[in-house]
C-alpha cells in the first residue's frame, strides 16, 4: 500500500514539469484581450500622428501599441476604429465632480453658505465628465465624506465616471459652512482636520481666500504633515507669499492681490476696492506683468514648482456673465444637473454694461498672463472650475490656444502634463505598454479644432470601454449624448452639385457677398428654441421626433477653399443631418436683389463601427477634400455619398 502510494507521489512529481508545460502551452495559446486597430494615434507627447494604429488591451492595461496589421495571437474580440481618433484619457485638474448646487441657509441665527453634495447630482456629474473622454478629474475641495463615496462607488462598478484625486472639506471661515467647509481655530485642530482628510483618503488639503497669511502659514504645515498637497485660492494674499510659504498649487488665473501691483496702481486699487466684484478685472487693468513684481511672482512659481490651474473659462464666464449665451450657449447648458445650473446662474457677479465692457477689455491680458506663465515654466493645470468635463472642457483648451500656446502643448497639457502633475504618470496619460487603458476616441480630428473634442465616440477607463450613450443612459435625466458622431459623420465628404461661380463672378471675391446655410435639423428636448445666429456657426440638439430648420450667415470675404468648408464641418460636428449651401452674388446695382444665386447641397452617409461596441465610423476626407469639391464645383472626392440626407436647399 505505501509503496503504491509512494509510486503514484513519484509518477505525480513527475508529472509537474509536464503539466506546467501543458498550462504554458494553452495559456501561451489563449487569446489576447480587445484589439482597437484602423484608428489615427494622436501622441501630444511625440507631437506625432500614428495612422492606422492599434492598441491592444488585455485586463485593463495596454497590452501592446502599434501600427499596420496585427500579428501577435488572435484577439478575443476585434474593433474596427477606421476614421477615429485616439487620445490619451483627458484629465480635468479643477472638478468639483462631488458638488451639489450652493445655497444660503440661516444656521444659528447667521447666513451660512453650504455646498452640499447630493448621490443623484454626483452621478450626473460623472457620468457627463466620462462621456466627453474625461478619464481622471482632480477634485478641489467637497465632502470627505461624499468624496469617500464616490471613490467606492466607482471602484465598484456602481456609477460610471472618472478616477478622482480629492481634495476634502475647504478650509474658509464663515460665512461657509457645512459638510465641504471647514475652519481650524487652533494649531491642534488644523492637525486634527488635515489627519481627518488624509485618513479617509483625499489627496490635497484646499486653503481658501479668507484665511490670513499666518493660517494660510498653518494649514501648508499641517497638510504637509499628513502627506497631503497644499492648494490654494487666494485673494490679498499674493501669489508670491503663499510660494514662499510653501504651497503647492494655486487656483484660477486671478492673483489678485494688491501686493502685485506697483506702488501707484497699488494705492488706486486698494482706494477703489469694495465689496464688489469689480475687482476680478481691475486688477489686470492695473497690473504690469514687465514690472519686477510680476516677473518676481513668476519666477517663484517656477523655481519651487508651484502648479497653477488656470480655469481660463472662469474668467471668460465672469466678464460675459450679461451674455451668457456668448459663453455659456443654450445647448450647453443641458450637461449640467439643473439644480446646479440655477445656482450658477444665480451665483455669477453682477456688473453694469459699462463694467462689462472693461472686464471685456482685459480677457486678452489674462491670457497673456497663462501664456507667460507657461512661457517661464510654471507648471500649467488644465480644468474647467465645473463638474468635470462638458463642453467647458473644450472650451478651456480653446483659451488656452488663444492664450498662444501651441495646439500640441495644450493636448499634452489636458493628458501627459497633467498626469504627471497629479503623481499619476506612472500610470495613466500616455497610451503605451502597461499603462492604465484609459483613452478617448473622437470622430473627429482634435489638432483641427479644440471642439472635436466633443465628437467622443468611445471612452475606456481601465480598459472599460463605453460610448457616451451607454454611460449617460446610466442617469435619470440624462443630457443629449456630446458630440454628433452618433448621429451624422462630422469629416465625410461632401458633395455639392453646383458649381460656386455665379454670373463669372466667385462669391468670395465678391464684396459684400453672403453665404448662406440652412440647415435641417433635429433639436433636443431641452431648449424649445434656438434663434439664429449671426456671424457663428450653427449648432443644434437631438431629438427624434422633431425637425427645425436654422438660418446661420456669415460673410465670404476668405477664401471659400478654406471658410467655407471649415463651417461646413463644424456645422457637421454639431448635429446637422445634411447642410444646404447657398452662395449670393453681390447685388447689381439696381437694387437689392442678387444677380443670380446657385445652391448647392452636402451630402453625408455615417457608417458604424464593426465590432459591436457602437459609435460611428466616418471615412474622413479632411478640409483639403471638402476644399477643392467647393472651389471646383465638382463632386467630393471617392467615396462620398451620393445619398439624400433630407436637407433642403436654401
Amino acid at each position: 500500500m505505501q509503496r503504491n502510494l509512494r509510486q503514484v507521489v513519484i509518477a505525480f512529481l513527475a508529472c509537474v514539469p509536464l503539466l506546467g508545460c501543458h498550462v504554458a502551452a494553452r495559456t501561451g495559446g489563449a487569446r489576447a484581450g480587445v484589439l482597437y486597430h484602423g484608428f489615427s494615434l494622436v501622441d501630444p507627447l511625440a507631437q506625432r500622428v500614428v495612422e492606422d494604429a492599434y492598441i491592444l488591451v488585455d485586463d485593463g492595461r495596454i497590452a501592446s501599441v502599434g501600427a499596420g496589421a496585427w500579428t501577435g495571437r488572435p484577439p478575443e474580440r476585434s474593433v474596427d476604429m477606421t476614421g477615429h481618433f485616439a487620445l490619451p484619457g483627458l484629465i480635468d485638474g479643477h472638478a468639483h465632480i462631488t458638488s451639489g448646487p450652493h445655497s444660503v441657509e440661516v444656521v444659528d441665527g447667521a447666513p451660512t453658505i453650504r455646498i452640499p453634495s447630493v448621490d443623484a447630482i454626483t452621478r450626473y456629474n460623472a457620468a457627463v465628465a466620462l462621456a466627453f473622454g474625461i478619464t481622471t478629474v482632480r477634485n478641489p475641495g467637497g465632502d470627505p465624506v461624499a468624496n469617500a463615496h464616490y471613490d467606492a462607488q466607482i471602484r465598484r462598478g456602481a456609477w460610471r465616471g472618472p478616477e478622482a484625486l480629492h481634495a476634502g472639506a475647504v478650509i474658509q471661515p464663515p460665512p461657509f459652512g457645512g459638510a465641504a467647509f471647514a475652519y481650524p481655530r487652533s494649531e491642534a485642530e488644523w492637525d486634527a482636520e488635515a489627519r481627518r482628510q488624509a485618513g479617509m483618503g483625499m489627496r490635497y488639503f484646499k486653503l481658501y481666500s479668507g484665511l490670513d497669511a499666518d493660517e494660510l502659514h498653518q494649514g501648508i504645515q499641517a497638510a504637509h504633515r499628513h502627506g497631503l498637497k497644499a492648494i490654494a485660492h487666494l485673494d490679498t494674499i499674493s501669489w508670491t507669499q503663499a510660494a514662499r510659504l510653501g504651497i503647492d498649487g494655486l487656483e484660477h488665473t486671478l492673483p489678485t492681490s494688491a501686493d502685485l501691483l506697483e506702488p501707484e496702481q497699488r494705492a488706486l486699487y486698494l482706494a477703489e476696492r469694495g465689496a464688489d466684484a469689480r475687482y476680478l478685472f481691475r486688477w489686470f487693468e492695473l497690473a504690469a506683468f514687465d514690472g519686477p513684481l510680476i516677473q518676481e511672482m513668476l519666477a517663484e512659481l517656477a523655481q519651487r514648482r508651484v502648479v497653477v490651474s488656470t480655469t481660463l473659462g472662469v474668467n471668460a464666464l465672469a466678464y460675459n456673465s450679461d451674455r451668457l449665451d456668448t459663453v455659456l450657449p443654450l445647448e450647453d447648458r443641458a450637461y449640467m444637473h439643473p439644480a446646479n445650473l440655477e445656482a450658477l446662474l444665480s451665483f455669477l457677479p453682477r456688473m453694469d454694461a459699462a463694467d462689462h465692457q472693461r472686464a471685456r477689455a482685459v480677457m486678452p491680458k489674462v491670457l497673456e498672463l497663462a501664456r507667460r506663465l507657461h512661457g517661464a515654466g510654471v507648471p500649467i493645470l488644465v480644468g474647467t472650475d465645473g463638474n468635470g468635463g462638458g463642453p467647458a472642457y473644450s472650451r478651456e483648451l480653446d483659451l488656452h490656444m488663444r492664450a498662444g500656446i501651441s495646439t500640441w502643448e495644450v493636448l499634452r497639457l489636458a493628458t501627459s502634463d497633467a498626469a504627471d502633475l497629479l503623481g499619476i504618470g506612472d500610470r495613466t496619460g500616455r497610451i503605451a505598454e502597461g499603462m492604465e487603458a484609459d483613452i478617448a476616441f473622437f470622430g473627429s480630428n482634435p489638432l483641427a479644432d479644440p471642439g472635436n473634442l466633443r465628437d467622443v465616440t468611445l471612452v475606456l477607463a481601465d480598459g472599460n470601454a463605453a460610448t457616451p450613450e451607454e454611460i449617460l443612459r446610466t442617469v435619470d435625466g440624462a443630457p443629449p449624448v456630446p458630440g454628433v458622431a452618433h448621429r451624422s459623420c462630422p469629416q465625410r465628404p461632401l458633395r455639392f452639385a453646383a458649381d460656386v461661380r455665379v454670373g463669372g463672378v466667385r462669391s468670395s471675391d465678391a464684396p459684400g457677398g453672403l453665404l448662406r446655410a440652412t440647415t435641417a435639423r433635429r433639436e433636443n428636448e431641452h431648449s424649445d428654441r434656438i434663434p439664429p445666429l449671426e456671424g457663428r456657426t450653427c449648432h443644434g440638439h437631438h431629438q427624434p421626433h422633431r425637425r427645425r430648420r436654422t438660418r446661420c450667415i456669415w460673410p465670404t470675404g476668405q477664401s471659400l477653399g478654406v471658410g467655407m468648408p471649415d463651417r461646413v464641418r463644424r456645422a457637421h460636428r454639431r448635429g446637422l443631418h445634411g447642410v444646404a449651401v447657398q452662395i449670393a452674388a453681390p447685388t447689381t446695382g439696381k437694387g437689392n436683389e442678387p444677380a443670380q444665386e446657385i445652391t448647392g447641397r452636402a451630402l453625408h452617409r455615417a457608417r458604424r463601427p464593426s465590432g459591436g461596441d457602437g459609435g460611428s465610423r466616418c471615412t474622413p476626407c479632411g478640409p483639403a477634400g471638402i476644399g477643392r469639391a467647393v472651389r471646383a464645383g465638382t463632386d467630393a472626392p471617392s467615396g462620398a455619398s451620393g445619398r439624400d440626407t433630407g436637407a433642403d436647399p436654401a
